[in-house]
C-alpha cells in the first residue's frame, strides 16, 4: 500500500485533485444531458452486485418510456485525462457477435417472459464493423518509458454491466406489470480527447495508425440467468458503449430510435399470436 503523507489535506489540495480527477463533475454534466433528453433518471443509488453479492453504487440509470416499452441505460462516468487515455483494440465484428437482446412478456405468468436475440443486419451491432476486443490505459513516465493498465477502467465498465443485471431483474420481476418489453444497455462516458482506437484486420494485422474517436462498441457477451416459475430466462448483454461526453446525446438518440423499432416489430408479432 502507498504510504500517505502525514501532512493534513488542505482546501487547495482538494481543488487540485478535483481539477485532475473529478468523476463527479462529469457525472453531473451527463445527468443534466440525460434529463434534458426527457429520460427518467435515478442518480447515485445502490444495487446488489450479482457476482460479489455486495452493495455497489451506480452513477446514473436512465429509462426511455414509450407506451409499455422501456429502454434502459446503466451509465458510468470516468474522468480520464488526455495524458492517460483509454486505448481500444478493434477488429471487424464476427457474425457471432452481431446481436442485441430484448425481452418481451405476455403476462401469462412469468414463464411468458422471453428474450429475443436480434442478429445480423437487423441488430444494433452490424457485422464486420469495428468492435473493441481489448482495452488499456496508456501513459508515459517522466523517464520516457510507458505505463499501462486496464484495472481502473475495467472496474468502471464492470459496474455498468453489473448494474444492467439489476435493471433486467426489475423488468422480469416487476409487480405492477407496467412494461411489456424492455432492452438494457451499459454505457461508459469519458472526457473528450481520451478515447483512442487501434484497428486490426481479422488476422491481427495492424490497419493504419491509432486514431482518436468519440464513440466505440466493445464486445462483452455477458449472459445473466433469471429463475422463473418453472424455467429460466437468459438475457445477454452483448456490448458496452464507450463514448465521450460530446457524443453522449447522439448515442442515446441513435440507440433509442433503433431499439424502439425492434420492440414495436416484436410486440406486433406477439399480439398476432395472442
Amino acid at each position: 500500500m502507498t504510504k500517505i503523507n502525514d501532512k493534513p489535506i488542505t482546501s487547495d489540495n482538494i481543488l487540485e485533485f478535483l481539477q485532475q480527477n473529478d468523476d463527479f463533475a462529469l457525472e453531473m454534466r451527463i445527468l443534466k444531458s440525460t434529463i434534458g433528453l426527457g429520460l427518467k433518471c435515478s442518480h447515485g443509488g445502490t444495487y446488489i452486485d450479482p457476482v460479489t453479492d455486495k452493495p455497489r453504487q451506480y452513477d446514473i440509470r436512465a429509462k426511455n418510456v414509450s407506451g409499455t416499452s422501456s429502454i434502459n441505460f446503466a451509465v458510468e462516468c470516468k474522468a480520464l485525462s488526455p495524458s492517460y487515455p483509454l486505448v481500444i483494440s478493434r477488429v471487424p465484428r464476427p457474425d457471432n457477435d452481431s446481436y442485441n437482446t430484448v425481452s418481451i412478456t405476455r403476462y401469462s405468468g412469468w414463464d411468458g417472459a422471453k428474450c429475443h436475440m436480434i442478429r445480423g443486419a437487423d441488430s444494433l451491432y452490424m457485422p464486420k464493423q469495428p468492435v473493441g476486443k481489448a482495452s488499456n490505459q496508456l501513459g508515459i513516465k517522466n523517464d520516457g518509458s510507458f505505463v499501462s493498465s486496464d484495472s481502473e477502467i475495467y472496474d468502471k465498465w464492470a459496474q455498468a454491466i453489473a448494474s444492467c443485471h439489476d435493471l433486467v431483474s426489475e423488468f422480469i420481476y416487476q409487480k405492477d406489470k407496467q412494461y411489456r418489453s424492455c432492452a438494457v444497455f451499459p454505457i461508459l462516458v469519458i472526457p473528450e480527447g481520451t478515447l483512442w482506437c487501434v484497428d486490426y484486420d481479422s488476422d491481427g494485422k495492424l490497419l493504419g495508425k491509432p486514431a482518436m474517436f468519440n464513440e466505440c462498441d466493445f464486445f462483452i457477451g455477458r449472459e445473466y440467468t433469471f429463475r422463473l416459475t418453472v424455467s429460466e430466462l437468459r438475457y445477454n448483454i452483448s456490448h458496452l458503449h464507450i463514448v465521450t461526453s460530446s457524443s453522449y446525446e447522439v448515442l442515446l438518440k441513435g440507440v433509442i430510435n433503433k431499439i424502439e423499432h425492434q420492440l414495436t416489430h416484436l410486440m406486433a408479432q406477439v399480439s398476432d399470436k395472442d
